[in-house]
């Protein structure tokens, strides 16, 4: 998969199993502190997967029957290893490698010294850390672009192949010292949470003093000689350098994707989410196309999955984040199970398919502790509440359309038309209000009241909100507190709900209607409980609500129909 930069230690622990591995499959584990060959090889095509034809001649230095499978070799001035795990790979495990150059004891953070970090997942992209402590031994230098990891089969039979160049590691040349070096692999919340190669190491240690086995590399593992000349000798520079800057760019492309949607969800002001105005052309920029730009190259993670069915979501996509989410439910298993039930189940609610989303939070619950399930368990019993709730407004709103009677309105918007059905049966004063505005009143510059307006408020998965006069002019950074002159009550429409294509009235806080209306793009029927009423829904063009973004225009309202009477609203001064 992807994140080139990191040393040695990248490779070795993957805890893959299976019961058929049998004893002799293993080759004679290595004592701590043992010399350690590491053979001349011929090169491999350094893309992730460990063939045998091209891993038969590597030293062969943990066997399948421990779990995982760690090879190693060197051509031409670097070191290549490989790394079978044989089993997806936990998002929170990762492989650290420590080497020191040193014909003595020494510390791992001896002049020269050098630490490699290998995790797939961290950043939301596969990824590699190199870090090389400086000649004086103060401090650890990044090195990026050093070192080139593959990975393949992350989600099914997870390995890894990695190229390290001798002279990163300070052993380049006939005259070099021998290496020290060994690996671990990082398990949170198992017990133990570390195991190495060579076995039974001490890395870990106890909070707050440096482990044994860090404080003296003798008990690493010893390789007394790797010749070869500098650089990345096994490949040819002009390929080395395409890969590097591959990585850089995918991995930019990648963390801005993620970023992106940890913006827009997770922005919080106190304890109180940030509202982000829909922007589907930034979002489609930087996180569906880096999403699918890193897909072209490498199998999506876990986290790639949620992240695109999530900026789908964010953008109005609902059918298309509905596909992902049911990808994403179908196929979660192990640590991550919950998460990917959890984002599934949110999609699935503003894709408004309410079985699926409850169906999910009681699988994410039942993976979970009692406690910590119960919260999913009242999820999915709201789903359900909600599904109800929809299956009556969609019967609501087919005997409306079966009227064949009721007021319409066709709003010409920047992104196209939409018709609206008028509930005229359920909020008379509403409708008059609305009819009224759109054909007897004026703006100040004497066009009709709603023409050249803003939809200044924008939420993805929310509303789409305008009305207001003061956007015309002034636009929308000052929207929101304009309106009619007069006012009208709010009204109530038990029939109807707050799902997508409602169309409600905004109001102020002394709960006056004036001109603001919004239109729904997600389900929100909680709403109602606030004293908001639907007085209208989308009859044709809810795909064009779903495209509007923050300050797209409202052209123009017209009246398509209306009933034989005056529509001339109760108004308030």
């Amino acid at each position: 998969m992807r994140r080139a930069l990191l040393p040695l230690l990248a490779l070795l622990p993957l805890l893959a199993t299976g019961p058929s591995a049998r004893a002799a499959d293993a080759p004679a584990p290595v004592a701590a502190g043992a010399d350690v060959a590491v053979p001349a090889g011929l090169a491999v095509g350094l893309d992730g997967t460990v063939l045998p034809a091209e891993w038969d001649d590597a030293a062969r230095l943990v066997g399948t029957s421990a779990g995982w499978e760690l090879r190693a070799k060197h051509v031409k001035g670097t070191l290549l290893l490989a790394l079978r795990l044989g089993r997806p790979w936990p998002s929170a495990w990762h492989v650290v490698l420590h080497a020191v150059a040193t014909a003595d004891d020494a510390r791992f953070d001896a002049p020269g010294a050098v630490v490699l970090q290998v995790e797939p997942w961290e950043h939301n992209r596969p990824h590699a850390l190199l870090q090389v402590r400086d000649a004086a031994g103060a401090r650890w230098v990044r090195t990026d672009g050093q070192v080139v990891a593959r990975f393949s089969g992350l989600g099914e039979a997870a390995a890894m192949e990695l190229a390290v160049p001798l002279s990163v590691l300070g052993v380049a040349g006939d005259e070099a010292p021998p290496l020290r070096w060994c690996v671990s692999l990082v398990m949170p919340r198992r017990t133990p949470s570390t195991v190495t190669f060579p076995a039974g190491l001490d890395l870990a240690g106890t909070p707050g003093a440096l482990p044994a086995d860090l404080r003296s590399v003798a008990r690493w593992a010893r390789t007394p000689r790797l010749e070869g000349r500098g650089g990345a000798g096994a490949f040819a520079r002009s390929d080395w350098d395409a890969w590097v800057a591959a990585d850089r760019e995918l991995a930019a492309k990648g963390e801005a994707a993620h970023r992106k949607v940890l913006e827009l969800l997770g922005t919080f002001d106190g304890e109180v989410p940030v509202e982000h105005a829909k922007d589907e052309a930034a979002v489609e920029a930087t996180a569906l196309a880096g999403l699918r730009a890193v897909a072209a190259v490498e199998p999506w993670t876990r986290n790639d999955l949620r992240a695109y069915a999530q900026a789908l979501q964010l953008v109005n996509r609902p059918a298309e984040a509905l596909g992902v989410a049911r990808a994403l439910a179908t196929t979660a298993t192990g640590l991550d199970a919950a998460e990917d039930l959890r984002v599934a189940a949110l999609v699935a609610r503003d894709a408004e398919d309410f079985e699926a989303s409850a169906a999910w939070w009681d699988r994410a619950a039942d993976g979970l502790p009692e406690q910590l399930g119960a919260a999913y368990r009242r999820e999915a019993a709201r789903m359900r509440t909600w599904g109800a709730s929809w299956r009556a407004d969609r019967e609501a709103r087919a005997a409306d359309e079966r009227k064949d009677d009721l007021p319409l309105a066709l709003l010409d918007t920047s992104k196209g038309p939409v018709l609206l059905r008028l509930l005229e049966d359920d909020c008379p004063e509403s409708v008059r209000q609305f009819v009224h505005l759109a054909e007897a009143s004026k703006g100040p510059d004497g066009q009709g009241f709603y023409d050249g307006t803003r939809f200044h408020r924008v939420v993805g998965a929310g509303i789409a909100q305008g009305g207001d006069p003061s956007s015309r002019g002034d636009g929308c950074a000052t929207a929101g507190a304009g309106g009619s002159s007069w006012w009208i009550p709010v009204e109530s429409n038990p029939r109807h709900g707050f799902f997508r294509g409602a169309v409600g009235w905004a109001m102020a806080l002394d709960r006056r209607v004036r001109s603001q209306f919004f239109v729904m793009t997600g389900p929100k029927p909680s709403i109602a409980e606030n004293g908001f009423c639907v007085f209208a829904t989308v009859a044709a063009g809810q795909d064009v609500v779903d495209r509007l973004d923050a300050c797209d225009t409202l052209r123009s309202v017209r009246i398509l129909r209306k009933r034989d009477h005056p529509y001339e609203p109760k108004k308030n001064l």
